[in-house]
């Protein structure tokens, strides 16, 4: 059935694949430039009320980039899929543009990233009072808050978890409510 239904919707699913894979190459380079933003701002090269110019004219470049990928892919419809993995259609113009740019984009961009949010992690330890109790406060209160983030999604997203721990704060028991169990005989003839 699903072969069927990739070969109705083909230019659907070709034009979503396209928006995914734009939007996947245009992320990282969104992530990068905060990064280097949020180093200028540590080590106060730049004021944290207002940007820079340069920092303005990189971000409006990425979105006038960002608007050309995506009416490119919407109108060429690069991408294909091939259960269960998406694939350039290499018979498309340019579509080598597009896996080379996925490349040579997200490397240094993750690289630039780590190396930004690296110097961050030095300059917060050289410039800030580790003991003063507002900033251990603070960084424990970071510390808690990341450490709960997946519990408390799991919280939000499974229904028999919430279901469970809703049991157990109205009845303060850990009791298991009934529930089916199928069993199977297997026999050797």
């Amino acid at each position: 059935m699903f072969p069927n239904l990739l070969r109705t919707f083909e230019t659907v699913v070709r034009i979503i694949g396209g928006i995914m894979n734009t939007l996947w190459i245009c992320d990282l380079s969104m992530v990068t430039l905060p990064a280097v933003s949020r180093v200028l701002i540590f080590s106060n090269t730049i004021p944290t009320r207002q940007s820079d110019r340069i920092i303005k004219f990189l971000l409006a470049l990425l979105l006038s980039w960002i608007c050309i990928l995506l009416v490119y892919a919407v109108s060429f419809r690069y991408m294909m899929m091939y259960p269960p993995t998406w694939a350039y259609d290499y018979d498309v113009p340019f579509c080598h543009l597009f896996d080379t740019l996925e490349i040579s984009l997200s490397f240094p961009c993750i690289i630039i990233s780590f190396l930004s949010y690296s110097s961050i992690v030095y300059l917060i330890f050289v410039f800030i009072d580790m003991n003063d109790q507002t900033n251990q406060a603070l960084l424990n209160y970071m510390w808690i808050l990341h450490c709960y983030v997946n519990p408390c999604m799991l919280l939000v997203f499974n229904k028999s978890i919430r279901e469970d721990c809703f049991r157990l704060l109205r009845t303060g028991k850990i009791d298991q409510p009934p529930r089916a169990a199928g069993t199977s005989i297997v026999t050797m003839s």
